[in-house]
């Protein structure tokens, strides 16, 4: 990703993100994914079934766009958006703008997050399965992915990651260098692009790296002899021969890094 552009955040809301440092950081207690944080900044994020929703949670309980965090000065204010089994702030059901205290607990169908607070809130996110790599102007292409990846049960870290989320340089980094896999989508726009160059650079580095052709391009040409997905011609399709290759080397590649993880 660029520093200069985002998938789904402006230029101006990365940068606000930037010199954001009163974090804010909420915990699975209960539900899927036990354990994993998620980070809010001065954006707010939205809590959904799926994406566009800025943190998913995907369970049946859940509406599309279930509730909305927003931040107001040190506080976390939780508004329903008409959902349809609730909304609750440590049991209570959410019937206006309800303030979300460090320590309460957010209960949302059956997932339930904490809200973390002093260094808690600054402890390191778990690693990521997927960091998506990508140029702004592909947005849209990206979202295919990280939806797609998403629905198989993946952990996708990009940009939406980073709009409820901390500091773009310290938590990218952190995200890049341990994700269990680097999936760099090259186009016209990201080939020339530092950003995308550099994270794919630390991804090959690591041994995470696995590019995809989203159009017809010349790829750097340290990255020329590096075996690369062609899927230029994909539209979200499951079945697509091509994309249920690329799944099978991205499996792979996790079973590697679980691996690893066990010695």
């Amino acid at each position: 990703m660029d520093v200069d552009q985002t998938r789904i955040m402006t230029a101006a809301d990365r940068a606000e993100s930037a010199i954001d440092r009163a974090l804010h950081s909420l915990e699975l207690i209960d539900g899927l994914y036990l354990g994993r944080r998620y980070l809010v900044a001065r954006a707010g994020a939205t809590l959904g079934r799926s994406a566009p929703a800025d943190i998913v949670l995907p369970e049946s309980e859940v509406s599309r766009a279930h509730c909305r965090i927003t931040v107001e000065g040190d506080e976390l204010v939780v508004t329903d958006l008409g959902s349809t089994n609730g909304t609750f702030v440590d049991g209570a059901r959410v019937a206006q703008p309800t303030i979300l205290p460090v320590g309460s607990v957010l209960t949302v169908g059956r997932q339930s997050l904490r809200r973390l607070g002093g260094e808690d809130a600054r402890a390191p996110v778990a690693a990521p399965d997927i960091f998506l790599s990508y140029n702004r102007e592909d947005q849209a292409t990206a979202r295919r992915f990280a939806e797609a990846f998403t629905a198989l049960g993946f952990d996708v870290w990009w940009d939406v990651t980073l709009r409820a989320g901390q500091a773009y340089d310290e938590v990218t980094e952190a995200a890049l260098r341990t994700a269990k896999a680097v999936v760099v989508l090259w186009s016209k726009r990201s080939v020339a692009s530092r950003w995308v160059r550099a994270e794919a650079t630390l991804g090959d580095r690591n041994g995470t790296l696995l590019p995809a052709m989203i159009e017809a391009c010349e790829r750097p040409v340290m990255f020329e002899l590096t075996q690369t997905a062609n899927l230029s011609h994909w539209q979200g399709e499951p079945d697509d021969p091509a994309w249920l290759a690329f799944l099978e080397d991205v499996r792979r590649r996790l079973d590697a890094s679980a691996t690893e993880s066990s010695r």
